[in-house]
């Protein structure tokens, strides 16, 4: 059940990049690229939605392209998972810490590609800080970089090595990890 849930966030974080992801603290934009396509998304309208369940114009427009509904994207975005959030600082500064964080940054990056994985760190840790909760809306606010770029392509990827990695930890770690 725990795996479970750590698995839910990271299918959280994959569906939700596809959707349109959200915001660094001083991020404006969100822009997937898929192929030879992009787009990008106000955060504020992704926040707008998080809070309100209300979806702007262009939102709804992006929604209805990836076959989605509002409050899907709402739940992905604001999916609460418990974590430790010392030790989870712990494992991200270990080699499969990095490596994973590498793996994640290859969907999830800033616009000049450089220190994905220190930016994703400090995202995840500064997350989950405060009370030991992460949100993929959380992660994404403290990702510190103007705009965030989502790497359409290598989305459904992520799930996947998410949980792969949960699934090579020692269940009494994932007991402690993961609440």
């Amino acid at each position: 059940m725990v795996k479970r849930r750590w698995l839910g966030l990271g299918v959280a974080l994959a569906a939700s990049t596809l959707l349109w992801a959200t915001r660094s603290p001083a991020a404006d934009r969100i822009v997937l690229q898929y192929g030879f396509m992009s787009g990008s998304v106000a955060v504020e309208d992704l926040e707008t939605l998080a809070d309100t369940g209300e979806a702007s114009l262009e939102l709804k427009a992006y929604l209805l392209l990836a076959n989605q509904k509002p409050e899907t994207l709402r739940q992905v975005l604001t999916q609460e998972v418990g974590v430790n959030g010392k030790l989870l600082e712990g494992l991200l500064t270990t080699s499969p810490g990095e490596t994973l964080l590498d793996q994640i940054g290859d969907v999830l990056y800033s616009p000049d590609n450089e220190d994905n994985s220190q930016a994703l760190r400090s995202a995840i840790v500064d997350s989950a800080s405060s009370d030991n909760q992460i949100t993929l809306l959380e992660v994404l606010q403290n990702y510190p970089s103007n705009e965030i770029y989502v790497n359409g392509d290598r989305v459904g990827e992520l799930a996947a090595t998410l949980d792969n990695a949960i699934a090579q930890l020692p269940d009494w770690l994932v007991q402690i990890l993961i609440r």
